[in-house]
């Protein structure tokens, strides 16, 4: 249990600024972990073609930057003390720690506080 909650801590106290981040890197792992349609979806886009400007270089909308972000940090934690496919599942799926809503929706509406607090609980009861 002690090694799950280090990795977690790990995962989660990533000091990169959001802002200096490269999200052609961020969108490409998204991408890979929870599928293009979700990771557009978080970044508030309705057609996932998108993505591939923002992987080609483009940079995603301000307003975009934050979701995306909070999305790869929890899914990227999940997935080191996990796999890929529990922290899709998780992000997915309704959380009765998060009042039965899908981590995903409430990351795209900015909630990235509670989800991972959510994230950090569903973790520690590993």
């Amino acid at each position: 249990m002690a090694d799950r909650d280090s990795l977690w801590r790990r995962s989660l106290t990533l000091t990169v600024p959001a802002q200096s981040l490269d999200y052609r890197v961020v969108v490409q792992e998204l991408v890979s972990t929870i599928g293009r349609r979700r990771t557009a979806f978080v970044a508030g886009q309705l057609d996932a073609d998108i993505l591939d400007q923002w992987i080609g270089g483009s940079q995603p909308p301000a307003d975009s930057k934050s979701p995306l972000y909070c999305t790869w940090k929890v899914a990227t934690a999940i997935a080191k003390v996990e796999s890929p496919g529990v922290a899709r599942a998780w992000l997915t799926g309704l959380n009765s720690v998060l009042d039965d809503q899908v981590p995903l929706r409430l990351l795209k509406d900015g909630d990235g506080k509670r989800v991972i607090a959510a994230a950090e609980t569903f973790i520690s009861q590993g």
